[in-house]
């Protein structure tokens, strides 16, 4: 067996030479990570059985909270054995996270909530947790400085599905999102275009480098 990397398989069988693609090798690994980074991935061991005990609604707006909550806190909060004993603990989670105590309001829940109407609104599925991965980044860090639109490139060696790209020019932080079913569920890109700020500065400070020493040129 012979490997050429990064372009095909060469298997020898019986003197015939056939030449194997690496699609199926692609099309496995994006299946495995939408497993992994896809949705119903528990936060802990048990998650799962102890959602069911959850009200519909209770069970969405835990969808939303699990994103503040360290898996500790997610596992106290579920395994309170009644609704209002986990409404109280709610209250207290909130006191805790609010940035202004002396103000009438918490801003945080405040800003919190909206993040989570906007993901149900912009990027709702019908399955758990209610929204694709633009909803889940959405509510983490909030709506970014610019987002791109990436057009699909469909071929016989290579696909590209299509996928945004979002910006946070005050984190700088760049996030790669593709549809890779083709059904509207955006899960993070395997193959994210574009680097941040800070990467793209030690590229041109490598690249400068490179040239004052002669093994690059222009």
């Amino acid at each position: 067996m012979n490997s050429e990397t990064g372009r095909s398989i060469t298997f020898l069988n019986g003197g015939a030479v056939r030449r194997v693609l690496p699609g199926i090798a692609v099309v496995a690994l994006v299946l495995a990570l939408y497993f992994c980074y896809g949705y119903g991935a528990e936060e802990f061991d048990g998650e799962t059985r102890l959602l069911k005990a959850l009200e519909p609604e209770e069970r969405l707006n835990y969808f939303g909270m699990r994103y503040l909550m360290n898996a500790y806190q997610a596992r106290h909060y579920l395994c309170l054995p009644s609704e209002s004993e986990r409404k109280q603990w709610l209250e207290r989670f909130w006191i805790d996270l609010d940035p202004s105590p002396t103000t009438e309001g918490n801003e945080r829940k405040v800003e919190h909530e909206k993040r989570v109407r906007l993901a149900r609104k912009h990027y709702g599925m019908s399955k758990e947790p209610g929204w694709d991965k633009r909803g889940e980044t959405l509510i983490r860090w909030g709506v970014p400085s610019r987002r791109t639109r990436v057009f699909a490139d469909i071929g016989f060696y290579r696909m590209t599905p299509p996928g945004e790209i979002w910006h946070y020019e005050s984190l700088d932080m760049l996030i790669h999102f593709q549809d890779f079913n083709l059904k509207g569920e955006f899960i993070y890109a395997i193959e994210p275009y574009g680097l941040s700020g800070r990467e793209q500065q030690d590229r041109r400070a490598t690249l400068n480098e490179l040239m004052k020493s002669g093994t690059f040129q222009t």
